[in-house]
């Protein structure tokens, strides 16, 4: 019974998990402008990795369309080579 009741949770994570889609950059010298190509997200439904740290939305980021994202750094903080990693819906 617990084991059926473990597979269930498990499918269903994996369901949730199926939803998220996931985009990677490498970045270029003070990046900051990154549009998730030929895809729409939900604005809100957005996170934001830049050298696997998380990003705070209004703070580190912010979403300038249902297709892209702006860094809200120095350009000089962001170097070549960076990955950028945005996890969203």
């Amino acid at each position: 019974m617990i084991d059926r009741e473990i597979k269930g949770k498990d499918e269903k994570i994996g369901n949730l998990l199926k939803t998220l889609k996931v985009k990677k950059w490498t970045a270029t010298e003070e990046q900051l402008n990154y549009t998730v190509a030929d895809d729409l997200y939900i604005l809100g439904q957005i996170t934001v990795y830049a050298g696997g740290t998380p990003q705070a939305t209004g703070i580190n980021f912010t979403e300038d369309s249902p297709t892209s994202f702006i860094l809200l750094c120095g350009g000089s903080e962001i170097p070549a080579g960076i990955e950028i990693i945005a996890v969203y819906r």
